[in-house]
């Protein structure tokens, strides 16, 4: 994939498995600006939800319920998130993190490029990249970030 139009920590890749109503889902943003639109029930949330998942964010935070394990799709044990992000300089690698999710023992683990990660780490490279994935304005719905006010 030709990368030059992305700005250093855009993502570029996002693939959920087993993940809330997506058993094998794969989107690409564009380098620009990305809307998602769609009816009620469509997916559109958790895409979102796959984002901030996959960069670290804590389950609690987006307001779905009791841990990572609720974000598993019903009947699965196991899925994950992996979330491709443009490298930081030119010619530098892209970076692939993915969070494995399981609904029994209401835990994750990590990887980034395909090596064992922990989310201290993750975090540590997101915020090098800039993304801000622990203000909630940018992943809770609407009606829920208007509460704050």
């Amino acid at each position: 994939t030709d990368t030059m139009d992305y700005k250093p920590g855009s993502i570029l890749r996002i693939r959920m498995h087993n993940f809330l109503t997506y058993g094998d889902a794969e989107v690409k943003p564009g380098p620009r600006l990305n809307v998602v639109v769609g009816p009620n029930g469509s997916g559109k949330s958790t895409i979102l939800c796959a984002i901030a998942l996959g960069l670290g964010s804590n389950a609690n935070a987006l307001e779905r319920g009791d841990g990572v394990g609720c974000f598993v799709m019903r009947d699965k044990e196991k899925g994950w998130v992996e979330i491709e992000l443009k490298g930081k300089r030119e010619g530098d690698r892209n970076i692939v993190i993915r969070r494995d999710l399981e609904r029994a023992s209401n835990r994750s683990s990590y990887k980034m490029d395909g090596e064992p990660a922990t989310q201290a780490l993750i975090y540590q490279k997101v915020q090098e990249l800039g993304i801000q994935v622990n203000n909630l304005c940018t992943f809770l719905p609407q009606e829920k970030v208007g509460k704050f006010t």
